[in-house]
Parts: structure tokens; C-alpha cells; sequence
């Protein structure tokens, strides 16, 4: 680059005319943007980091049978930062991951009729704990295995209410799993039947099913469709147009028709008989029989806090079935705050109302419970307001780099099957550090503090005689909540170590569950909860936990939410070894499993 530069100064100074003196200038100009460019292509390649020159690439087959499986989408998700990159396996099952930088990654791989898995996972699932690949600058990685089980299968036969083949019956199938510490049924399958009255739903995670078949023509749904056409020829007459004759000649539908039938011959989901599905497994003959039964109707009014109508929103949920159109109906109110639910099975029921109109207050909700039987159920809601929760943020505890006013109160709603789903509610504190939330309806809540920097945390929220940062905020009807106090702590606790068998070997396919002693702190969405996978070589970190009392216990895997499970934390506790940790220390815990 020197070189040229020089050779073109010196071509310029030997110009004598005008025109060859523009000429050496125009080649001098041009030699200058020549050694420019080749600066900033040198530096580019000086700056470019060798660490991008790493790949992560190996085959993938089936777990049945050992057979590549082509064209399954493999994503490899890297932490920091975050980012997913995806490919399409080859005819060989192979796939690869090229320029790859320094860092820590995990490895899923996907396709129909097999069951997501994650690299290192004990079990199949999207977003199941594997294991963390860690590449160094360079390297490269190209004999990853990864194999994918294929999917359970539920099938059988739907017959209507004479025993003869029921054709177009939507047939769902739902997983038990947890939701907030709640074990749940879960949508995961749906199919239709056939002429012959078959259905098959593949594709299934193991576990434990209910299974379900929903005649198109159920007695809620006629009931649904005529509410419907009512209001919008309401809508037309409101307007002042022609109402369609046929309004005079509608009928109520009958009370008597189909519902909702569950596997095991009932119409409760309560009752409903579980089917165990393994990995890969077909279960067959899991027959359904339509059954054509009196229904219940549910019906009444929304009323204001004054006692007069109100217009709103309402939902009907059946807490062992919170799944639409099997075990939650929804409904608009008439302005006379008039509703009705039709086409309802025997069983207990909650009804939520909320307004249409929102104020100062936030939006008015009613709720109700009742019981369910042949006869119809009158009821009156009165919607409430919500419920002001303030406090402050204690601004002794509050240090540079944080900035009181760029924080946000929130309240997370931990819900349970009955509940409305919810919405989160927040604030943000003032230059003192208060807050005020109004409008909240009641309910368990989680309090957290959002726009912390790296490092810090929540320490305390005491409401009361309650800290609302490890046990949920319970609020009440009331005027408020209660003044909270906020403390935020620069320094958590960490406990980590390594897992190995006893030969010593690591166990990176294990998993790792680190739990509070005290049980009054086993809640939903606990920060002392915490699940990690160790590392290949075995090793294992867990971050930000309050200062405490703890247990930690290694199981061969864990399905999502069963950490905060009474019953399975206390199965496990027996084998745990208990820990102590402070704030701002890292306390060394070495595991061994049997």
C-alpha cells in the first residue's frame, strides 16, 4: 500500500504539461481511494473475529428404527445474545451450522409426526431442558447425534346415541399437565370422524389424555347460534329496517340433545377416564358413545354497584374443563344486562362478569359460583370495582445505576382454572419512589419490578404481614390493598457445582431442582424455584436466588411446571440436600446420582 501511494506522488512531481499534471492527479486521487479501500478491507479482517469460523453440524435419526429423518427443521438458539438460526436436514439426515462464534447453544430439531426433542433432553417437548453446547473459538463440532421418538396415537370409534356410526364429530384429545401448580387438561389434538365414524390423533406427547367428542349439533351450540341471530336482528330492528319474518317463527331450542361426552360413558369431565400414552405408543379402541341427555340452563342479570343493569361480558367455566367449547362459554349481555347459558351437564360451575364501559377505577367484575342440575339456575351478578394497590419503592435501597422513575410496579395474576384469564396490571413510581394500581380485580398476585439493571433484584414487598415477593399477593374486595414496601438489593446468592455418577463420570442429562425448605414459598412462579440443566461436562450454576434456606435435588427430568407441585416437591424432598445461601456468595454444592 505504501508503495503505491509513493509511486503515484512520484508519477505527479514528473508532469509536465497541464493535461498529464490532471492526469497524475486523477491517478494520484485514485491511488489514495486504492490504499483506503485496502485499509478498510485489511482492518475489516483484522477486526473480524476468529472466533466466527466455528460449526456445529451432525445426523439425524429416528429412535424406532435408526433411519435418517430428512427434511426435519433443526434450530440452533444461541444465548448471547439471543438469536435462532434454522436448517433443513439432508437425505442423509444431516444438517450443519457454519461461522459459528464462541458461545454457549442449545440444539431442537422438529418434524411432523415425531415429537420435538432438544439436544440432551431425558424427554421430548418443545422448550424441554437439554443440554448446553459449548463451543470455543474455532472449533467445530461435527458428530452431533440426535435422535427423534415419533408421536403417540389415540384412535377409535364414535357411534351417535342408536350405535351407528357418527360422521363429522370433532374428537379433541387433552393432555393432562400443570398450570400454577394446578394439574390441568390441555388442548393438543383434535380430529373429525370419517363415514365409518373413526378418528385418529397422532402425534402425541406422552402422558396422560382425556378424550373427548363435541356433536356439532350439541344443545349449547344450537343455543349459541340462536342467541346470535337474535341480537343482530335486534341490531337490524334497532336501526329501524325490516326484521327478517323468520324471527316470529324461531323456536327456543330443546333442552334435551347432545353434549359434550367424555371417554369412560360420562358427560362430567371430573369423571372422565385417563388414557396413558408412551412414546410412540398406539392406543386403539377408545370408543365414544353420543348420548343425547336433559340439559340445565343457567340464566340472569348483570347489575352496577347501584342495582342498575349493566352491559358486559361474561364467561362460564367449568374448573375441570377450562377449555373452550368443552368447559368455557362466552356471552355478550343485552343492555338490559340479560344472559343466558343453555346446553349445560349437571356440575358446578363459576360465572365471571366484567363491564363494558371502564372508568377511573378500572373495569367493574362480578363473579359467582353455583351448582348446576336439571333444573334452571337464576342468578343476579353486582360487578364491583377493582381494588387500589399502592406502596413504594424504598428509595435507601435504590443506587446508580438504577433510575427509580424508568421502573415499573407490575402485579402478575397467578390464576387458577376458574379465573377469567386476566390481565397484568403496573405502575410507574414516582420520583419518591410511590405507585399506585387501581383497578385491580381480585385475586393471587405475584409482585415484580420490571427495568432492573443486570444484577439487581427484588428483595422484599411486604403488604402487611405478607411478603408479596415470595408469597402471592392475596387481594380482596376492600378500598385498598394495603400501602406495600419495596426493597431492591444489589446482590443475590448462587449455589453451584457439578453432577457426576458414582464413577465419578459427569451427568449432563440429569436435571437439577433447587426449591425453598420453607413451604410456604412453594408457590406458582416462586423465585426460589429454580430448574437448570447441567453442562456436558456435568456442571451446573443457579442465579438469583434470595438469601435462605434451600433444597437441592437432581431427578432424571421434570415436566414443565411440576417444579412448583406440592406433592411431587415433597416426593422429592426426602433425597435432597439442604443448602444455605447468603447474599452476594456462591455456595459450592457437588451432586452424585445413584
Amino acid at each position: 500500500m505504501v508503495t503505491i501511494c509513493y509511486y503515484m506522488e512520484g508519477g505527479g512531481r514528473r508532469g509536465e504539461d497541464g493535461a498529464t499534471i490532471q492526469s497524475m492527479v486523477a491517478l494520484h486521487r485514485m491511488g489514495f481511494a486504492v490504499a483506503l479501500l485496502l485499509l478498510t478491507v485489511g482492518s475489516a479482517r483484522s477486526q473480524r473475529p476468529a472466533s466466527a469460523d466455528g460449526a456445529i453440524a451432525g445426523t439425524l435419526t429416528s429412535v424406532d428404527l435408526g433411519q435418517p429423518i430428512r427434511r426435519a427443521v433443526v434450530k440452533l438458539l444461541s444465548t448471547q445474545p439471543s438469536r435462532v438460526r434454522t436448517t433443513t436436514t439432508d437425505a442423509n439426515g444431516g444438517f450443519r451450522f457454519g461461522s459459528l462464534p464462541a458461545g454457549d447453544y442449545t440444539l431442537s430439531a422438529a418434524k411432523a409426526g415425531f415429537l420435538e426433542s432438544v439436544f440432551g433432553a431425558r424427554r421430548p417437548g418443545a422448550g424441554v431442558p437439554g443440554t448446553t453446547i459449548h463451543l470455543a473459538h474455532g472449533q467445530r463440532l461435527d458428530t452431533i447425534a440426535m435422535q427423534l421418538p415419533r408421536g403417540g396415537v389415540i384412535s377409535g370409534i364414535i357411534t351417535d346415541e342408536f350405535g351407528d356410526p357418527a360422521l363429522g364429530v370433532p374428537v379433541r384429545a387433552m393432555r393432562l399437565g400443570y398450570t400454577n401448580g394446578e394439574r390441568l387438561p390441555h388442548a393438543t389434538a383434535t380430529a373429525t370422524t370419517d363415514d365409518l365414524g373413526a378418528y385418529r390423533l397422532p402425534g402425541l406427547l406422552p402422558g396422560d389424555y382425556i378424550v373427548s367428542a363435541v356433536p356439532r349439533d350439541s344443545v349449547a351450540a344450537q343455543a349459541a347460534t340462536d342467541e346470535s341471530l337474535r341480537a343482530r336482528e335486534a341490531e337490524i330492528a334497532a336501526s329501524g329496517r325490516a326484521v327478517p319474518q323468520v324471527t316470529a317463527e324461531r323456536t327456543v331450542p330443546s333442552s334435551k340433545g347432545y353434549v359434550p361426552v367424555y371417554f369412560g360413558s360420562t358427560v362430567s369431565p371430573a369423571a372422565a377416564a385417563r388414557v396413558p400414552v408412551s412414546v410412540g405408543q398406539h392406543i386403539a379402541a377408545i370408543d365414544i358413545q353420543l348420548q343425547a341427555t336433559d340439559t340445565s340452563t343457567l340464566r340472569g342479570t348483570v347489575v352496577n354497584p347501584d342495582g342498575s343493569a349493566a352491559s358486559a361480558q361474561l364467561q362460564l367455566v367449568d374448573p375441570s374443563m377450562p377449555i373452550a367449547n368443552l368447559g368455557v362459554w362466552f356471552r355478550n349481555g343485552t343492555s338490559a344486562g340479560k344472559f343466558s347459558f343453555m346446553g349445560l351437564a349437571p356440575g358446578t360451575y363459576v360465572l365471571h362478569a366484567q363491564s363494558s364501559a371502564r372508568d377511573n377505577a378500572g373495569v367493574l367484575t362480578g363473579s359467582a359460583t353455583m351448582a348446576v342440575d336439571a333444573e334452571p339456575v337464576d342468578v343476579v351478578v353486582t360487578l364491583r370495582p377493582g381494588v387500589t394497590v399502592s406502596g413504594s419503592i424504598d428509595t435507601a435501597t435504590v443506587k446508580p445505576p438504577v433510575n427509580v422513575q424508568k421502573l415499573r410496579v407490575l402485579l402478575e395474576p397467578i390464576q387458577t382454572a376458574g379465573d377469567w384469564e386476566g390481565a397484568r396490571y403496573e405502575d410507574a413510581p414516582e420520583a419518591d419512589g410511590s405507585f399506585t394500581i387501581r383497578g385491580v380485580p381480585p385475586g393471587r398476585y405475584r409482585v415484580e419490578v420490571a427495568g432492573l439493571p443486570a444484577g439487581w433484584a427484588l428483595d422484599s414487598a411486604v403488604f402487611g404481614d405478607r411478603d408479596a415477593a415470595d408469597i402471592h399477593l392475596l387481594v380482596e374486595r376492600g378500598d385498598n390493598a394495603g400501602a406495600g414496601l419495596l426493597k431492591l438489593v444489589a446482590r443475590t446468592a448462587e449455589i453451584a457445582g457439578a453432577v457426576t455418577t458414582t464413577a465419578g463420570e459427569p451427568a449432563p442429562n440429569s436435571t437439577v431442582i433447587v426449591f425453598p425448605a420453607d413451604r410456604s414459598h412453594r408457590v406458582p412462579r416462586s423465585r426460589r424455584i429454580q430448574v437448570v440443566q447441567p453442562a456436558p461436562d456435568g456442571r451446573y450454576i443457579v442465579r438469583g436466588l434470595p438469601p435462605g434456606e434451600y433444597r437441592i435435588a437432581v431427578v432424571d427430568s421434570i415436566e414443565a411446571g411440576q417444579q412448583v407441585d406440592p406433592g411431587f416437591l415433597a416426593q422429592i424432598e426426602a433425597d435432597a440436600l439442604p443448602v444455605r445461601v447468603t447474599a452476594g456468595d456462591s455456595t459450592k454444592t457437588e451432586l452424585r446420582i445413584r
